[in-house]
């Protein structure tokens, strides 16, 4: 994926994730934002294989995603709001 191409995927990630912030560990809304990600990377004609969102089982229940594309990390979100 080129620089691009990744730039316009952060802020989308970005802008998605803001809107479900509450509801990460909501497996349905896990694959809403997957989803969200790929119809995305579809219209933008942005080539992936694998995507894959996941809360790491050690912050649970702190609102958080990791993200995975392709083997490459993106930023880790956390919802800071306390």
């Amino acid at each position: 994926m080129d620089t691009k191409d990744k730039s316009k995927l952060n802020k989308k990630i970005d802008d998605i994730l803001i809107r479900h912030q509450w509801e990460f560990n909501d497996e349905i809304t896990r694959d809403k934002i997957g989803y969200e990600i790929k119809c995305f990377m579809e219209n933008e004609n942005i080539e992936w294989e694998t995507l894959n969102l996941y809360t790491p089982p050690e912050i649970v229940d702190k609102g958080s995603v990791n993200i995975c594309i392709d083997d490459e990390y993106y930023p880790f979100i956390e919802n800071n709001d306390e």
